[in-house]
């Protein structure tokens, strides 16, 4: 009823505007200046309804948006058009003069110009009140969501996080050696390599702290998770990544010595400390989370051929992974939260959307929503764009949520459905960020630790039967409870045996069975595979 309400006060402003345009004209000597005076003064109003019916007929047909208030745009455009035509009609009629407006009430109309704008402005204010209102709901349960979801309260006593923080701090101190092309940190051989010995050596006390860290039996780093903001920094998400490399140029270092077991324990300190990242339930934890993973199981690769005694990788344990369907739907109810908040500060004012411009999506809406963020137009985005953004944005992440329900490959095939969803909302579509290309990096992390963890248990066989097995079904009950599904078609992983190397492997993204061949980032082919040699 207010939109409507809105529309007829809009257009009987622009009409009153239009007459006491053409009666105030019409006193104007030279008619030259008469007409240019009035073309001016109603290109106005047309100018306003035509940019509205523009911009919003260009999110719905180029851009695909479905809600975009074009057909309303348009109509008030048009009525508009139509009125000014009449009014310039009846402004000539029955009169000597240049126009019949010469006669008009000056005076009245333009009290009921003044009166007709403060009643347009009103309802606008009462309008974008209730949205304002409506966002402070929001925020009550965007902070209920994210607590309901958030990790437990750990005493200090329990806490690795504690001793993580700590080594994160020295880690920052030194940032300027983690970071650059030649980074020693990134160093294959760090023993043939002074700078990476250096750093080794001047980090000693902050691989100390990551292991007592990993040996907490639990690690929260706090943060308020019942005001979630989009400013919230996670500063121990991108230290932490750094600090998985240092612990694998420390394992390397190890491994140089035939320190087997030493070399293990940064593995373990590794995995420990992703798990304590992916525990906090935000995407990008989860992406984080994903690489570590990742540094952690090419460190392990390393590593097994290496192993000649069992009691060398009995602290291994790979069956948890941190990228099943629990943690996924964690994830996107966190991020659920995170964008509801998002959403009441843009609708609350505390959040400008110009200041948010740089937050783009890939599919183009750049322009777009830099539009969106001039500040004159802030308040009819609120009220016109926002309420069917919110619904757009909730049926997105439930139809995600619902989605995790199902192993990936099944998810995968409704990817389009996902995109068009995404595309419902002006703001959801440039804030969201591709939660599609974030299922599948889960889906790989998820098929690389379950290529882990099969990887270990082949070790395992092994150095009990001094050669691996011909086939994954040899492990089973032994050494596995049962071969992993491989996420990408629901089937067991496989295993390929070419020379001295055994690959276990997934058959990838490509959803294409390429015999373990290794995966080409930038093609996106090939099967996401561990690789275990025989030792020689």
């Amino acid at each position: 009823m207010s939109y409507a309400l809105f529309w007829a006060e809009a257009l009987i402003t622009a009409l009153l505007w239009a007459a006491t345009a053409i009666a105030r004209c019409a006193h104007i000597r030279r008619r030259w200046l008469a007409r240019l005076a009035l073309f001016l003064l109603l290109f106005g109003p047309f100018a306003l309804f035509g940019a509205a019916a523009v911009g919003t007929g260009a999110l719905k047909f180029s851009a695909d948006f479905p809600h975009t208030w074009f057909e309303y745009s348009l109509s008030l455009l048009l009525a508009y058009l139509l009125g000014m035509a009449i009014l310039l009609w009846r402004g000539r009629d029955g009169s000597a003069r240049a126009t019949g407006a010469f006669d008009w009430p000056r005076g009245r109309l333009t009290v009921g110009l003044l009166t007709a704008a403060a009643v347009l402005t009103m309802t606008l204010w009462n309008m974008d009140l209730e949205v304002r209102s409506q966002a402070a709901g929001l925020r009550t349960e965007a902070g209920a969501m994210m607590l309901s979801i958030s990790p437990a309260h750990v005493n200090d006593s329990r806490n690795g996080a504690i001793f993580y923080e700590k080594a994160f701090a020295k880690i920052a101190a030194d940032n300027a050696a983690f970071h650059g092309d030649k980074s020693p940190s990134d160093s294959k051989m760090p023993d043939q390599e002074p700078a990476a010995l250096e750093l080794l050596k001047r980090h000693e006390l902050t691989l100390k702290l990551l292991r007592k860290g990993a040996a907490m039996p639990e690690a929260r780093f706090d943060h308020d998770y019942a005001n979630p903001s989009i400013r919230m920094l996670l500063p121990e998400v991108g230290q932490a990544r750094t600090a998985v490399r240092l612990l694998q140029l420390d394992a390397r270092h190890e491994m140089a010595h035939g320190q087997v077991e030493a070399a293990v324990a940064d593995v373990n300190t590794m995995f420990a400390l992703q798990r304590a990242v992916s525990d906090e339930p935000l995407l990008i934890s989860l992406m984080v989370s994903a690489g570590m993973n990742g540094v952690a199981i090419e460190t392990l690769g390393e590593i097994l051929p290496e192993v000649t005694k069992a009691g060398q990788i009995t602290g291994l344990d790979l069956s948890d992974s941190p990228f099943g369907a629990h943690a996924m739907m964690r994830t996107f109810q966190g991020e659920e939260a995170f964008g509801l908040s998002l959403f009441s500060d843009l609708m609350s004012g505390r959040e400008n959307m110009k200041e948010l411009a740089g937050m783009m999506n890939e599919d183009g809406s750049k322009v777009q929503f830099v539009a969106l963020g001039n500040t004159g137009v802030q308040v009819l985005v609120r009220v016109f764009l926002m309420p069917d953004d919110v619904a757009a944005y909730r049926e997105l992440m439930a139809d995600h949520q619902q989605s995790v329900s199902v192993p990936y490959f099944q998810m995968a095939a409704r990817a389009e459905d996902f995109a068009r969803i995404r595309h419902a909302g002006v703001i959801t579509s440039a804030i969201v960020p591709a939660i599609h290309h974030a299922r599948e990096i889960a889906a790989r992390a998820q098929a690389m630790h379950a290529d882990a963890e099969v990887a270990l248990a082949m070790t395992h066989y092994r150095l009990v039967h001094g050669s691996f097995p011909a086939t994954l079904d040899a492990l089973v009950p032994d050494f596995l409870d049962e071969i992993p599904a491989d996420p990408f078609d629901g089937k067991p992983l496989r295993l390929a045996h070419k020379g001295d190397d055994w690959i276990i492997y997934s058959i990838g993204p490509d959803a294409k069975d390429d015999d373990g061949a290794a995966y080409d980032q930038k093609a996106k082919t090939g099967d996401l595979s561990f690789v275990l040699k025989v030792r020689k």
